[in-house]
């Protein structure tokens, strides 16, 4: 998907339906680069880190009970695992992991699905394009919705990827823009450093902090160089590189 070049303000514009895909990328003439989200049931916090829904472990390793037998078939039927029930068309945009057995490594794109019923061997999910390779019953698959698909505050336990900075206070079930890379005002918290990296908080929900690699932090990616320092739980400014989605 191509970046789109997007006016100055347009990244302070939330929609009530959607008006691009989720996770369409654009860039507006400074530079800074933003992706198209859904927002989850609550509203952001202007300046907090969102991160994708909670991962679901109940959505992997589904047995497939009616196979993908041609090259370029589309629908596939799985069973779904108690106690997770998912309402119509909420995968629509993400994805299908091929995990194990024949056809694994790929990796496709969901186009729409009914609603997935808990425990139950007649969920139909339809791709956007068609196997590449055939799939058996002993073909494992995990599915997740788009990584910009209710996206929800940075928790303080980590449930997911970070997926960028809510600009403005994006409301409950709205459709907007979050920043993933250039200069950006982010809630920090505890003592930061000018030019310092940062990471996310495990502390304070949505907000950035330190990342010192000698502690048990240095594994998290860097999200942030430091461009001025203010107190903590105030707005700093950030040059922002959110990982993975720039």
């Amino acid at each position: 998907m191509s970046a789109i070049l997007i006016p100055e303000g347009r990244q302070y514009v939330t929609d009530t339906t959607a008006q691009r895909k989720l996770g369409q990328a654009a860039i507006t003439e400074d530079g800074r680069m933003w992706r198209y989200c859904e927002k989850s049931a609550a509203a952001a916090v202007v300046g907090d880190l969102q991160q994708s829904a909670a991962a679901d472990a109940n959505m992997d390793e589904l047995v497939i009970t009616t196979a993908l037998l041609t090259v370029g078939a589309k629908t596939f039927i799985f069973t779904g695992q108690t106690p997770t029930a998912v309402a119509a068309n909420y995968l629509a945009q993400g994805y299908v992991n091929v995990e194990s057995g024949p056809g694994a490594g790929f990796l496709y794109k969901i186009d729409n699905h009914l609603a997935i019923a808990a425990g139950t061997a007649a969920n139909t999910i339809n791709l956007e394009n068609g196997a590449i390779v055939v799939w058996t019953t002993s073909t494992l698959v995990g599915v997740k919705p788009h990584p910009y698909k209710a996206v929800v505050l940075s928790p303080t336990s980590i449930t997911g990827p970070v997926v960028g900075v809510a600009p403005l206070a994006i409301p409950a079930s709205a459709f907007g823009w979050l920043q993933v890379k250039g200069e950006a005002s982010v809630v920090t918290e505890d003592t930061l450093v000018l030019g310092d990296d940062t990471r996310r908080s495990t502390d304070t929900a949505g907000a950035l902090t330190f990342l010192d690699r000698d502690l048990a932090s240095e594994d998290f990616p860097s999200l942030g160089e430091v461009l001025e320092v203010n107190a903590t739980t105030e707005w700093s400014r950030i040059a922002l590189h959110v990982s993975g989605f720039i």
